[in-house]
Order: structure tokens, then sequence, then C-alpha cells
């Protein structure tokens, strides 16, 4: 690192958001080493969430919420199958805008009762994307299209006044 006007600079990109990290300023010499400054921070997180709205038999409806102090302007969401490959369908991702009225979206299309995890990859900061550096992850699935319950069998108590319900083999 350079030294200029007796300042260092040290400019580093990659760190990820709502995390801590410690700073050392350390000699590295022959025989031994020397710190001379260490300092722990956090870095502030981004301000977006990622809220699911509902689920379906053949859809899974999502929310991007943007904090009003956030510096991300706009995200892009995809959706996966449980073994990590993009899911086959018309709209497999989604452009949200901070600026946009409605920030909601749904993936539509999918298979009943299937695990699916829904990713933030992409953020704008800046007019500039960072891909996979800070990613939000959910992993949901999709309603049963009929339950099924083979049977339903209620045992009453008169000494406390109350009954169970239990539900046999449900699939």
């Amino acid at each position: 690192i350079a030294l200029t006007n007796g300042t260092f600079k040290l400019a580093y990109d990659s760190l990820t958001p709502n995390t801590e990290y410690a700073l050392s300023i350390v000699e590295v010499g022959i025989v031994k080493e020397k710190q001379y400054f260490q300092k722990t921070f956090r870095t502030k997180d981004l301000g977006i969430t990622l809220e699911k709205i509902y689920s379906a038999e053949d859809s899974l409806s999502y929310k991007v919420a943007f904090d009003d102090n956030t510096d991300v302007s706009k995200v892009k969401v995809t959706i996966y199958d449980s073994d990590g490959k993009l899911v086959n369908i018309d709209n497999n991702d989604y452009m949200v805008s901070k600026d946009d009225i409605d920030n909601t979206f749904t993936f539509s299309g999918l298979k009943s009762n299937t695990i699916y995890s829904i990713s933030v990859e992409t953020v704008w900061i800046n007019n500039t994307a960072y891909n996979n550096l800070y990613s939000i992850n959910r992993i949901d699935t999709t309603l049963k299209k009929k339950p099924v319950i083979s049977s339903v069998k209620v045992v009453p108590n008169a000494e406390e006044v109350k009954f169970t319900v239990s539900l046999d083999n449900i699939l």
C-alpha cells in the first residue's frame, strides 16, 4: 500500500453488508510482527428484505421492501428448484425497482407440493450491479393440490370439558 501525504488509503469493495470486520495494521519484520492498530467495525445493512406474500398450488408471490434510506435502487430476484437449477417457467426472474409503485411479483406455473429457492442475487447501488456479492435467500414450498385425510378421531373428555381431535394418515 502506497503512502500519500502521510496517509495510507485502502479501498476494498467486496465487503458483505451487516457483517463485522476487524482492520489491523501490522508491521511484518524478519524476526517478529508488531501490531500498531486494530479496529472492529460493522458494515451497514443494505436496507432490503424479501417477504413472502402467499403460497398457492402453482405459484409463490413475494414483495421486495426497500428501506427509505437504502442506497439500493433495484434488485433481481430469481427462482431455483431444490437442485439449484433455474425453474423452467415463463418468468423465472424479476427486476424490482425502489421506484416501482408495486414491488410485488408472482412466480407462476410451478409444481404443487414442491420446494423452491428464491434468491435476490443482484443488487444495484449507484447504478452499479453487484452479482452474488450479497444475497437474500428463502426456501418456500407450493401448496398440495388436495390433502387427503383418511380418518378423523374425536375423543371427548367430560371431566375437563374438552375434546381432542386428531387426524391420521394425512397424505
